[in-house]
This record gives structure tokens, C-alpha cells and sequence, in this order.
């Protein structure tokens, strides 16, 4: 099925005859211009796993982007054997489960001289359960974090996590960054913070909270909750200061060792590389300058260079990044200068910060006067930007569209902004430090206020032209993809818009992105916004009345305020009809069906989904939302058959419209179905028509879901030898991704009929006894293929056991860890 959708091949390169089948077409898509999104269709993988395998690409090539692959693929003749070779080494397998371990991002540039600081932080984190690492700003913190995060990732059985709060614009934010982080999904009836404990309680892993130091209380209070409430998590912060929690251990993060005046004089540029200060200053340096090199003359004077930048990284990087215009005995020069002006000439008065402010400020000053307009514009951005964003809010008075293409370049170069890999175009940001001063710039600029106001209009916008290919296409990836990206500045735009021409604006981009929220995984956030933003609004504002209303409801509806939601669907009705809008009004009126008939409101729900229907002209994802409250509606009604025919319509209309994922979404619901419906060689035939390419596609949630499914029509027909393949299958895949979920006890369950039937009695009753505490403890209710793999299960060991060795079983059952439980069912 992979060939079938591959472009022929004109001419292989010795390259890709290296590559292996999987690289070769990744990079064969690659050259010929197709984005990750293309790629990861064609290939049926998901666009993560297709991200993972470029950025380990890049990491092996020593490349930053697609047009320096393509370049270094194309040009280098006899060498690309070899290149490949290297590409072809990198661990398909590893690539593939990493993100189910991890959400550590993969480092384009070497760590240098922190071999012996990564081995202590490590062994520290090994003994105590919280360490925070402290230093100046640009000292490496982060860099240090992330290479510790990853020396111990194989020895940590739930991952390693970080969670980068330099983004957070508020303490409020904190818990709902972790739980991002952790893939922890809200509850409507609890609080965040027991949301998190809950999801952390039983699990053994690594959390790193990085940039602490702006939102000290929450990350004090969030962490000694964590430390409390889950003894196997264990936390590694990084801060300009200690937290002050009971248990932590601090490591002071040094600078990088630098020569000392009189051990720089006469230094040769051999003796120079023991110093990694100046190591990294060459390194860097030779990047953007290819014929740079040490020599016994220029050797002392970039020891001097490192010694005046306190051998900060940061600040290192910054200087050695002007190679390309300026020699190392300019450099000094210009040093001298700057740190005169700022320092007062005195080098008691030269603190971490203080240097590292004055080598921004000195390549401030390098700047031109459109590089200067630019930088400080681009401060108003909270978590990076796109090259159209920054074009949107920094274009006019004095700075045009194409001239920003240049200058942000220029700025990329100079080391002030950062380019990034993200998707299918490059994402900028600023250092921490950087993004400070150019904020401090653009505050004594008095542009503040217009810059927000232009943010604020360019995310709705942005949202509002995804959004309309999301209606048109029914596909919602790319939409989602960019709201977790922007997230950060959309909450910024949202909590600073003022009153006037700004909260209309602030409603239309709610509007858009309301419902996602829950795609993003901050249904309670959404909530809370919206419900403010309805109770600001004049009354006559009836079309955002009905938008945010519609949006409300469906939320509500999601965190089981089903009466609530009930009403506020009935409202959105009543102000659609106010708005005179026919796609708003058949978007509330098909949404309140959906929340009628899941409350058993079937009249409501018919009359709601006739009128929606008789709209014209709606769009292609409110008809698939209109056949799926149908379906709802069908089954509230008891007719399966109908239900059974929607299904097959809506798995039909996403195979038209290209969206493979919607398809075997639904043709797992349509194999539930058919189970129910008696026919359960069509249920196995249509999980194992699609099961190869959900895995190809590495969605874990789809690969249990269609595997846990799998299962249950295997056990009712008997085929005990792939039943329990499939079994072991998914508790495999939860073991490590999360063992206390409904999920794993529904496995778990259905490894424990398997044992029964293998007449494992004692592990099948201990087994079952797990799974039926976990599940009652959540509140799960069994479908229909479950209740029959349970029924069976229970059968076998009443009938083989008698209560007195059954019931002991259970109960110790009942008492197990999820992680023992799998293990046990694992053996």
C-alpha cells in the first residue's frame, strides 16, 4: 500500500539506495517539495513520526532545514553514500515510540564542555527527588535540563516530560502547561492540580519544569503538591533561583571554563581547545564563517573574548555568530567599548546579567534602524511566530512586507532570532533574553498598545481562514496543530485585548477557535473564556452570541454538564435566528440535536436536525456533524440499522474528502456496530482491512482503540492464538503509555479471559478482579463487546473455581498497582 502512493522514481542517487525503504521515501517526498502533511499521507504515518524522522535527519547531516537536506542530498556526488549510510543508522523503532516516551525536542547543535555537569545533575536526580538547576541567564540551564532528560530516559519507565514555561504569561497558566506536557486530560469536577496527581500517581518518570524563575509561587506550590502526592515522579527544574521546597537539591550551573589573563598569553590555538569556552566560540564561529579557524594568533584574543563574556553559552554564541563580518580582534574591540558604557568601566559592577544584557545591547547597536523596528516589534510575540505573523503585525509605518523578509533574515543570522523546523514552514522565536530586552525596547517605544491590538486581529484572522478550511474540507488537523502552536500568544491576545473595537475581536477569535479547546486539551480554559467574553458583549451582538453560545454547549456537553449545556444549546438557536445567518443557525440547530438525543430528547433532537437539513448550502464538516448527531439520534432510538448505514456514509464521506484518520475512526465505530448486530466476520474483516495502517501511523489512542476491539471479536469467535497476540499487543503499547486508564483494564480484562481459557485460572480471576475495581473506581460502562468478553470471563471462573478460591483472588487482584497488574498480565 506504501509503493502504491510513492512517486516513481526517475533516477536513484547512491543515497537513497542507502537509505532504508521508509528514509528513501522520505527523503525521495522531500526533494520533490512535499510537505510533512503530504508525506505523512502518502506514507500512513503520522506527521509527528515524519517531523521525528527529518529532525534526526537533520541532527545526523548537520543541516537546519529542508533546502540545506535537499542541498547536502544533491550535491555531494560520491559522499552521499556515506551520508546515507549515517541516516540509514538512526533507529526507525526508537524514532517510532519516542514520542510515546517523551516530548523532549531533538538539539541541532552540540553540547560542548558539560560532559562532567550532565554526570552530576544526573547522579543527583538518581538520589533525590527534586533538583534544581540555577545560573544566570544564558548560562545553559535548559540545554543542561534536556541533555540530562535525555541520559536518563531509557532508565525512566514512564519518560521524561518538559514542560517550557518561558511561554507562560501568568502563574494561572502553570498547572494547565504541565498537564499539557504530561498529556493529562481535564476533569470537569476537579481541580487541575488533582487532575495531575491523579494522572501521576502510579507512574515513574522524569518531569522538567524549565524557566521557573517568572512564575516562582505556582511552580513552589505546583511541585510540592506533585512531590506529596506521587512518590515515583521525580522533578528537575531549571531557575535563576532556587524553589525553597523541603527535599530539593541545587546545582549551581557554572560558566564554561575560559583561560585566565595569564594563562591566555601565549596560548596556542592546541592549548585553547581544552577550554571548552573556547571550544564552543570555534565551533560556532566555523559555522557561519566556513574558513574560521584558530590559530596561535587569533587563539589568545578569543580567550580574551570568552573571559570578558564570563563564559556564558549564550553570550558566546551571540559573538561567535558575527565571524562572518567582524574579526576576532574587532570583536574584542567592540567589547571593550559596550562594556565600558555599561558596566561604568568597573568589573566588580559586571554580573552574569549585566554581561549578557551588554552583548545584547551590543548587538542591538549592530543593528540597523529597520533591524532595530523590526526586533523590538517582534518582542510583542509570546511563543514565536510565523514569517506571515510577523509580516501581519510589524508591516507599515516605515517597514514593509518585503523588506521584513530580508531583515528577519538578517536578524535569524545574527543569532537575535531563532528558525525552527515546525510542520510545513519555518517558526521563529526569541531567546528568552532577547525577547525581555526587545520587549523593554518596544514598552519605551510606545508601540505596545498598537502591536497588541494588531496580534489580536492577526490570530483572528489566522483562525478564521483555518477555520474556513476545516468547514470546507471537514479535516481539522492542521487547524489544531496551529492553536497548540500559537496558544500561548493567543491567551496573551485574549488577556490583554481592551474594551472598544478590541472585544469585538477578541469574540471573533473565540469564536473561531472555541471548540478548539477540547482539541487542544483545555475544554474548563475555553469555558471560563467564553462565559466571560458572552457576559461582556451588548445585547444586539447576536451573531457572537451564537457562535460562542454553539461553541459553549458542545464544551459543556464534553465535561457532562449535560442540563447546562441543554440550554445554552437552545439559546445559540434563538440568537442564530436573531443573526438571520443560515450556516450559524443549521451549526447551533445541529448541535443542540446532538446534545438532545444523547439526553434521550428525540422529538427535540428530530425537529432540530429536519430543520438543520433543510439550510442550504452548508458545509462539508457541519454535514458530517449533521450524519453523526443523526447516528446518535438513531441509536438513541434503538435502530442500529440505521445507525449502522450512517456510519457506513460518514466513513464514505471521509475516504472522498482524503481524510484517512476520520475514516478508520468511524470504521472502528461501524465494526463495533456490526459485533453488536451479530456480524462479526464483517467486525474482524474491516478492524483488519485498517489495522495496517493505523499502526503505520503510530495514533496510539486509534491503534488501542481498534486493537482493544480486535480482541473482543476475536474471544467471541474463538481464535484464542491471534486474540491473545492482540491482547498482548495493546498491553504492550499501554504498559508504556498510560497503565491506569480505562484502556489498560479493558486489556487487561481481555488477557484475562485469554488465561481462562488457557485454564490459568489464578491469574485470570486475579486479572479480572484488577479490572473490575478499575473500572467501577472510573465509572466506565461496558459496550456491548466488552459486556460479552466480561460475561464469559466471569462464567469460566465460576464454573472452574468456587467462591472460597475465586474470591481471595479478586481481592488481591483489586490491590495491585496498574503497572503490576500489567506486568502480571505481560508474563
Amino acid at each position: 500500500m506504501m509503493q502504491a502512493n510513492r512517486v516513481p522514481d526517475t533516477a536513484e542517487t547512491p543515497a537513497q539506495e542507502a537509505l532504508s525503504a521508509r528514509q528513501s521515501e522520505i527523503a525521495d517526498m522531500v526533494v520533490r517539495g512535499h510537505s510533512s502533511r503530504e508525506i505523512a499521507e502518502k506514507l500512513f504515518l503520522s506527521t509527528r513520526t515524519v517531523e521525528n524522522h527529518l529532525a534526526a535527519i537533520f541532527n545526523k547531516l548537520g543541516v537546519r532545514s529542508r533546502v540545506e537536506l535537499v542541498t547536502t542530498l544533491l550535491r555531494r556526488g560520491s559522499e552521499t553514500a556515506a551520508v546515507a549510510a549515517a541516516v540509514a543508522a538512526i533507529d526507525e523503532e526508537q524514532l517510532a515510540t519516542r514520542s510515546a516516551r517523551t516530548n523532549l525536542p531533538f538539539e541541532r547543535t552540540s553540547l560542548v564542555g558539560r560532559d562532567r555537569e550532565i554526570t552530576d545533575i544526573a547522579r543527583m536526580l538518581r538520589e533525590n527527588r527534586l533538583v534544581t538547576v540555577t545560573g544566570a541567564g544564558g548560562v545553559g540551564k535548559t540545554r543542561a535540563a534536556l541533555a540530562v532528560g535525555g541520559a536518563l530516559l531509557d532508565g525512566t519507565k514512564a519518560g521524561v516530560w518538559l514542560a517550557e514555561l518561558a511561554p507562560v504569561a501568568r502563574g494561572a497558566f502553570v498547572a494547565s502547561t504541565v498537564a499539557r506536557a504530561l498529556r493529562a486530560v481535564e476533569s470537569p469536577t476537579l481541580p487541575l492540580v488533582e487532575t495531575l496527581l491523579d494522572h501521576l500517581k502510579e507512574k515513574s518518570l522524569l518531569l522538567v519544569l524549565d524557566n521557573c524563575e517568572h512564575v516562582m509561587a505556582e511552580v513552589t506550590a505546583l511541585a510540592s503538591a506533585l512531590l506529596r502526592g506521587c512518590p515515583h515522579v521525580r522533578i528537575l527544574a531549571t531557575s535563576r533561583e532556587p524553589l525553597r521546597i523541603d527535599g530539593e537539591r541545587t546545582y549551581r550551573l557554572p560558566s564554561l571554563r575560559f583561560p585566565m589573563p595569564q594563562d591566555a598569553r601565549g596560548l596556542t590555538a592546541a592549548e585553547a581547545g581544552a577550554y571548552p569556552a573556547v571550544t564552543l566560540f570555534a565551533e560556532r564561529a566555523q559555522a557561519v564563517e566556513r574558513d574560521f579557524a584558530l590559530s596561535d594568533e587569533t587563539a589568545p584574543i578569543v580567550a580574551d573574548i570568552c573571559r570578558r563574556l564570563d563564559g556564558i553559552p549564550l553570550a558566546i554564541e551571540l559573538a561567535a555568530s558575527r565571524a562572518n563580518m567582524l574579526t576576532p580582534h574587532q570583536m574584542r574591540e567592540r567589547l571593550n567599548e559596550r562594556f565600558r558604557l555599561v558596566t561604568g568601566g568597573t568589573r566588580d559592577a559586571l554580573a552574569r546579567h549585566q554581561t549578557l544584557r551588554a552583548l545584547i545591547d551590543w548587538s542591538h547597536e549592530l543593528l540597523d534602524e529597520s533591524e532595530r523596528t523590526l526586533f523590538r516589534r517582534l518582542g510583542i510575540f509570546a511563543n514565536g511566530f510565523t514569517l506571515e505573523g510577523a509580516v501581519a503585525v510589524t508591516e507599515r509605518e516605515g517597514i514593509d512586507r518585503f523588506l521584513i523578509y530580508d531583515l528577519l533574515a538578517s536578524l535569524v543570522d545574527k543569532s537575535l532570532v531563532v528558525a525552527e523546523a515546525n510542520g510545513q514552514a519555518l517558526r521563529y522565536r526569541l531567546f528568552e533574553s532577547t525577547r525581555a530586552y526587545a520587549n523593554e525596547k518596544l514598552e519605551s517605544s510606545g508601540e505596545r498598545e498598537l502591536l497588541a491590538s494588531r496580534r489580536l486581529r492577526y490570530l483572528s484572522d489566522r483562525f478564521a481562514q483555518l477555520r474556513a478550511g476545516v468547514e470546507r474540507t471537514a479535516r481539522a488537523a492542521e487547524f489544531t496543530d496551529q492553536l497548540a502552536a500559537e496558544l500561548e500568544d493567543v491567551r496573551s491576545a485574549l488577556d490583554g485585548a481592551s474594551g472598544g473595537e478590541d472585544l469585538y475581536v477578541r469574540a471573533e477569535l473565540l469564536a473561531e477557535i472555541a471548540t478548539g479547546w477540547r482539541a487542544v486539551g483545555f475544554s474548563s480554559e475555553g469555558i471560563r473564556r467564553i462565559e466571560t467574553c458572552l457576559a461582556e458583549l451588548p445585547a444586539d451582538a447576536s451573531l457572537l452570541f451564537a457562535r460562542l453560545s454553539t461553541a459553549l454547549a458542545l464544551l459543556l456537553e464534553d465535561s457532562g454538564c449535560h442540563e447546562r449545556a441543554f440550554d445554552i444549546g437552545f439559546q445559540a438557536i434563538a440568537h442564530a435566528r436573531a443573526a438571520s445567518d443560515g450556516s450559524v443557525l443549521a451549526a447551533a440547530l445541529v448541535r443542540f440535536a446532538f446534545i438532545a438525543a444523547e439526553r434521550g430528547r428525540t422529538d427535540e433532537a428530530e425537529a432540530a436536525l429536519t430543520e438543520a437539513e433543510s439550510i442550504p448550502h452548508v458545509s462539508a464538516a457541519l454535514r458530517l456533524k449533521s450524519l453523526a448527531s443523526r447516528a446518535a439520534l438513531r441509536s438513541g432510538r434503538g435502530d442500529v440499522d440505521a445507525e449502522a448505514r450512517l456510519y457506513e456514509q460518514i466513513r464514505s464521506e471521509y475516504r472522498t474528502l482524503g481524510d484517512s484518520r476520520g475514516e478508520q475512526g468511524y470504521t472502528i465505530n461501524l465494526a463495533v456496530l456490526e459485533h453488536e448486530r451479530g456480524r462479526t466476520d464483517r467486525a474482524l474483516a474491516l478492524i483488519r482491512e485498517i489495522l495496517p495502517a493505523i499502526r503505520l501511523g503510530r495514533d496510539t489512542r486509534l491503534v488501542v482503540h481498534a486493537l482493544l476491539n480486535l480482541t473482543g471479536f476475536l474471544l467471541s469467535k474463538n481464535e484464542r492464538c491471534e486474540a491473545e497476540a492482540a491482547a498482548r499487543e495493546v498491553l504492550e503499547i499501554l504498559a508504556s503509555f498510560d497503565p491506569a486508564s480505562c484502556f489498560a483494564a479493558l486489556a487487561v480484562e481481555n488477557a484475562a479471559c485469554v488465561y481462562a481459557l488457557r485454564n490459568d485460572l489464578a491469574r485470570a480471576a486475579t486479572l479480572a478482579g484488577f479490572a473490575d475495581s478499575v473500572l467501577q473506581k472510573l465509572g466506565y460502562r461496558r459496550d456491548f463487546s466488552d459486556r460479552t468478553t466480561n460475561a464469559r470471563l466471569a462464567a469460566t471462573l465460576h464454573r472452574r473455581l468456587t467462591p472460597a478460591e475465586l474470591e481471595p483472588l479478586r481481592e488481591a487482584g483489586a490491590a495491585l498497582a496498574p503497572e503490576a497488574a500489567l506486568a502480571l498480565a505481560l508474563e
